[in-house]
């Protein structure tokens, strides 16, 4: 939900600022200022919702999913989402053997959480 607000707010202040320049934007675009002023006056309510819609589904989305970031995400998470499906889980991991076991759930981890192994890391 703070995604969300968050977009919506900076698209609310993106509007904003171009609307200040409506004269410059009319010069150049040999538009009437009242045709323009009356179009950023919809954009500055109605673009901000439906940004912060938009944000909104994919912070969601990519939460329920638990991939790595947007790019990993496929039609089927959104799809799922909708339907309130739970995905199918993989396989229960075997535990053998600690050292196993702590392999495995690392490497189930997104790649920027797992240990890199650097000097100086705990």
């Amino acid at each position: 939900m703070r995604v969300a607000i968050g977009v919506a707010a900076i698209t609310f202040y993106s509007i904003l600022l171009i609307a200040g320049g409506q004269e410059l934007i009319s010069e150049w675009s040999r538009w009437r200022v009242g045709f323009i002023r009356d179009l950023l006056r919809v954009a500055v309510l109605a673009t901000p919702v439906v940004t912060g819609a938009i944000a909104y589904v994919l912070a969601r989305t990519l939460k329920r999913s638990g991939k790595e970031g947007l790019l990993f995400l496929s039609w089927r998470d959104f799809r799922l989402q909708r339907t309130h499906e739970q995905p199918v889980p993989g396989p229960p991991l075997a535990l053998d053997g600690a050292e196993d076991t702590e392999e495995r759930s690392l490497s189930e981890q997104p790649s920027w959480l797992k240990r890199s192994g650097a000097k100086g890391e705990r």
